[in-house]
């Protein structure tokens, strides 16, 4: 099957990247979650064509939008993304366009889109608040009414100068309705209509404390006729209520058909939003009508379908909230309508619950214990049921009463008398409760009793949850058929849907009861010191248990009588299948204890069993070409649910070519499975393709990229001397010690070819011949267009190919060629292919990669000498980086004080070996000779000759004159010399 490429005109900016030193930034990356799925976004089209959806980075942080629509007029498919929200600004956004998910570039020899290898992008530094795109759809074949793309965005936030974020996108997939010629606007138009209200209704709650006391709570030695009164005091409090806000909105939603065709499969949506302040957030959503029930809406049905809805929710922080209602049919758009509501403050109904109790107190073991040989006078107390005592919205209060017990005939031992007060809170009936216990003995001794007593209630469950997936495959034979006009054939399409098990398996257990711990009403004795060890107990064949987990924890004393409830929970355990389970509990009190066992569970097997996607609900669509006919046989029934593994189905389309005379056409065709449960789908597509006897023209292009770079090399030289500062008497020397460095610096690049190779072939694959072929090469990057035919005839099976070289100066990270083709009686096939710029240079050129170094002594001062006498040193031909060394001697021939100071200089120069250019730096010896001045002196002189004669002076000979300071101190220096000192007197 032949493939064409969109020619893309992407409108870019290329920004040079420019560092600095910065102080140390905390960066936090917000990057879309690994297991994130890839779906297709659906958006709602605004009415002047716009499509918009939220820009989201990481996981779930709107930092701005994408807006995308197409331009069927030009042709163009325009996409801007924009950064609005808190100061997110674009640093790079890609896109990428194919006609299937399929074709989006993903990873190789994977299925992860792979944002690198879109062929569009923008690269923004600074980051910028928008970035566009426009690309072309004038390769698009007639009768195309989708396109998909997948976007891609990196955006960075300067929180401050220590602390920024990078927000990164998943490369999620956009959906937009194209018409490309020719086009017939006959369709359904869906049009929603949603009304609804918000209420707040108040629930304000009290709970209620009971306490019950008896004094005094024990009677001790009371013999036989005695009495004993005893106190009762009641004490009932309501505590601070519980207000809990109900927020409810109603409404309903209708959908209406504005088209001039029926809609089919009508779904309706309604959503629930909400908003403080930044974007919209959606609480909760219902599907009001389901696609899968296969609702219509005639043509032009302005009434439509109504659907009422209700929510109940939780605004949180939420001030106001979006009923937003949608509808789709088997058109790929969404239409959709909204109303918003502020948050209510008043509620508009208000329920006060339990604002008042009653309460009862009754004994509990009167008769029993009046049978042991005691009367109890309880006149005017109980019983309370025929008098309550009525808390009537108030917040409590105190009630006492007293009995008074007599002993009349009571064998020796101990009793107890126990009554129960029990509050009912009026309208939710919820009950509080206490007792008060009072122990009577008598004083003779009697044998001691202790029975404890334990009882174990509980029950297990046990839930288990499956999930299932499905594949579904299609195909079509024969795949390609030929007709001519009025020629039709049948092709048989094979349907395979198959169900398997996940491993998505999830085991929910409960094993909860409780344990009664208590000391029986025949002791006589308090159990102390009590403590209740509660243990699961497990074992394979209900035979043998073993424990398999255990908890012991110190209860109160217990008279006798009392009784402790202590809840176990052994739902955390990790129990298997078909094993036996029970709880034992044993309650000790020093050598006394009791065990019991309760709660039997086994074999265990899930008592619940709940399956997802166990059935499927498939759809078909087809597309028919313009030309053509084509009719479904009786099998072509749709929905088809499916409920059993494997499933298959066979149907035939007769095709008919009712006036296509050349060319090609398709008819495509896919399948959708949607698993019932997670709505996750499955689809596979069999295209038939009608060839109607023509030429076939086809267009391959292939494009590299080399490059060619040359590079030059700077030299930098820095001299220094040691010692940089001497003194000198005459006659006095010293050593001087130079070091010339001399730097290489990294090359850098001046000039740059870019040379662009492209081979193109163009093949008539018949059967007919082509007329007036026209083939044009372009460069988009540069420009170049290079016309290659020109009204040429092409017979079946006639190849051309070309091969053409472009160079340019100027960089592109990559040069698309874009080959061309035209003709009078056959399509225009085009091909590009885009080549990237190899990043590494290609130097063929080096300049300055060497250089000489001279060093010259330029100026020695009079009166001085150097060792060498001469000095010009030179190093030719340097390829790196060098560091060089040289010492010479300085001498003090004859310099007097007088010319103080003198320097001596030396320059060195490095020569660049190809563009002459120098470098020089000097480096300079300050000299100062010793002797002092002799301005200011006084001195005394004459021409004295010493051995000198007059003859000698005659000749023209100097006389020598001798200096000494005539105010100086009595032993000083004298000096001589044959010149006369400035400033010195004879």
């Amino acid at each position: 099957m032949r493939k064409l490429s969109f020619a893309l005109l992407v409108i870019s900016t290329i920004l040079i990247i420019s560092s600095c030193m910065v102080p140390k930034t905390e960066v936090e990356r917000l990057v879309p979650p690994s297991n994130s799925q890839e779906e297709v976004i659906f958006t709602t089209q605004s009415s002047n064509g716009v499509y918009s959806a939220d820009l989201i980075v990481g996981s779930n942080t709107v930092i701005g939008r994408i807006d995308y629509w197409v331009d069927n007029d030009e042709k163009l498919l325009h996409v801007e993304f924009s950064g609005t929200e808190d100061g997110w600004l674009l640093t790079e956004t890609r896109v990428a366009t194919a006609l299937t998910i399929a074709d989006l570039p993903r990873n190789p020899g994977g299925w992860l889109l792979n944002p690198k290898l879109f062929p569009n992008y923008n690269i923004h530094n600074p980051g910028e608040l928008t970035s566009k795109f426009v690309i072309s759809l004038e390769s698009l074949e007639p009768n195309t009414t989708k396109i998909y793309f997948s976007a891609y965005a990196e955006a960075l936030r300067k929180e401050s100068k220590y602390f920024s974020q990078i927000g990164i996108t998943a490369p999620c997939i956009y959906f937009a309705i194209i018409y490309t010629e020719p086009v017939v606007e006959l369709r359904p138009i869906l049009k929603v209509d949603v009304d609804g209200k918000i209420d707040l209704s108040r629930v304000t709650e009290y709970d209620w404390e009971l306490s019950k006391e008896a004094s005094p709570s024990v009677i001790s030695n009371l013999r036989h006729d005695d009495s004993a009164t005893v106190e009762y005091t009641l004490t009932a409090t309501r505590l601070a209520p519980e207000v809990s806000d109900t927020y409810t909105l109603t409404g309903i939603a209708t959908v209406t058909n504005e088209g001039s065709l029926q809609a089919d499969q009508v779904g309706l949506k309604a959503i629930l939003l909400g908003k403080n302040g930044g974007s919209w957030v959606e609480i909760e959503s219902k599907t009001l009508i389901e696609t899968s029930s296969n609702t219509t809406v005639a043509a032009s049905d302005l009434v439509g379908i109504s659907r009422p809805f209700s929510f109940e929710f939780n605004p949180g922080d939420y001030s106001e909230v979006r009923i937003l209602a949608e509808a789709t049919d088997n058109w790929p758009e969404i239409v959709d309508d909204f109303e918003d509501h502020l948050i209510p403050i008043l509620p508009s109904s208000q329920t006060f619950v339990d604002e008042s109790a009653s309460v009862i107190d009754m004994p509990r073991n009167l008769v029993e214990f009046e049978n042991f040989g005691f009367s109890v006078d309880h006149t005017g107390t109980w019983p309370w049921s025929a008098s309550q005592w009525v808390l009537d919205n108030i917040s409590g209060g105190t009630k006492k009463y007293s009995i008074v017990i007599t002993n009349v005939n009571a064998p020796l031992g101990s009793y107890t008398l126990t009554n129960d007060a029990t509050l009912t809170e009026n309208d939710t009936l919820a009950k509080r409760e206490d007792f008060a216990r009072v122990l009577v003995s008598t004083p003779e001794p009697q044998e001691d009793i202790l029975t404890l007593e334990a009882t174990v209630t509980g029950s297990f469950r046990w839930g288990r949850e499956i999930e299932y997936d499905w594949e579904i495959e299609k195909s079509v034979a024969p795949e390609t058929i030929y007709l001519d006009i009025e020629e039709d054939e049948e092709v048989t399409y094979s349907v395979n849907a198959t169900r398997t098990l996940t491993d998505n398996s999830t085991d929910t257990f409960l094993y909860k009861g409780q344990v009664e711990a208590g000391n029986s009403l025949t002791s006589n004795l308090t159990a102390s010191g009590v403590t209740l060890t509660i243990s699961l107990l497990e074992s394979s064949d209900g035979g043998t248990f073993v424990v398999a987990q255990t908890s012991t924890e110190q209860i109160v004393d217990l008279d006798p009588g009392d009784i402790v409830a202590k809840a176990f929970d052994f739902s955390s355990h990790a129990f298997m299948s078909g094993y036996y389970y029970r709880v034992k509990a044993e309650v000790v009190s020093g050598a006394v204890s009791k065990t019991n066992t309760g709660a039997l569970a086994g074999p265990i097997s899930p008592t619940s069993l709940i399956e997802f996607d166990k059935t499927a609900t498939v759809n078909d669509g087809y597309m028919v070409p313009i030309g053509f006919d084509v009719t479904p046989d009786s099998d072509y029934a749709w929905p088809w649910l499916l409920s059993e593994t494997p499933a298959a189905t066979t149907y035939t389309f007769n095709i008919m070519n009712m006036e296509k005379e050349s060319g090609e056409a398709k008819v495509p065709n896919t399948i959708t499975l949607i698993e019932d449960d997670t709505k996750q789908e499955r689809s596979d597509d069999a295209t038939v393709t009608i060839l109607v006897l023509a030429p076939g023209l086809n267009a391959i292009v292939d494009a590299e990229v080399s490059r060619e770079d040359k590079v030059e090399y700077d030299w930098t030289i820095d001299k220094s001397a040691s010692p940089t500062v001497v003194t000198l008497g005459i006659g006095k020397e010293v050593p001087i010690d130079y070091t010339i460095k001399v730097t290489r610096e990294p090359w850098e690049t001046v000039d740059s070819t870019y040379t662009i190779t492209v081979s193109a072939k163009v093949k008539n694959d018949g059967p007919g011949s082509a007329l007036g072929v026209k083939i044009v090469l372009k460069i988009t990057e540069t420009g170049d267009e290079v016309v290659l035919a020109d009204g040429i005839t092409m017979t079946e099976g006639e190849e051309k190919t070309y091969n053409k070289t472009f160079t340019t100066k100027t960089y592109s990270p990559s040069y698309t060629a874009v080959l061309t083709v035209t003709s009078t009686n056959d399509g225009s096939p085009s091909d590009s292919d885009t080549a990237d710029t190899p990043s590494d240079p290609n130097i063929v050129e080096y300049v300055d990669e060497t250089a000489d170094l001279e060093d010259l002594i330029t100026s020695v001062p009079a009166g001085f000498s150097i060792n060498p006498s001469t000095l010009d040193l030179s190093w030719p031909d340097l390829s790196d980086s060098a560091t060089k060394t040289f010492s010479l001697t300085l001498k003090n021939v004859n310099a007097l004080p007088t010319g103080s100071p003198y320097y001596l200089t030396n320059t060195a120069t490095v020569t660049e070996g190809d563009t002459g250019e120098e470098s020089s730096d000097n480096a300079v010896v300050t000299i100062t000779v010793s002797g002092g001045s002799w301005k200011g002196e006084t001195a005394w002189g004459g021409g004295y000759v010493g051995p000198r004669s007059d003859e000698y002076l005659s000749n023209g000979n100097k006389a020598w004159w001798y200096y000494f300071d005539t105010k100086g101190p009595a032993t000083q220096a004298i000096y001589a010399g044959q010149n006369l000192v400035s400033g010195a007197s004879v």
